[in-house]
């Protein structure tokens, strides 16, 4: 049977007031987990009053 392991990163927005991610560096993150042979498997959002505050993305590989 094929065994995994996880991992998760966050991204939040920068500041308090700021409702913006960074995507150039959301992107970059993902583009590095990816080149150690991690597979997104999901992407979760906490948003207040409409705005995106924190991204979640969770990430798995199989085990060797």
């Amino acid at each position: 049977m094929q065994k995994f392991e996880y991992a998760t990163f966050v991204a939040d927005s920068a500041g308090l007031l700021s409702t913006k991610l960074d995507h150039k560096d959301f992107h970059a993150r993902l583009n590095a987990y990816g080149a150690d042979g991690w597979e997104l498997v999901n992407i979760l959002s906490w948003t207040n009053s409409g705005d995106t505050r924190e991204v979640t993305a969770i990430f798995k590989r199989p085990l060797v």
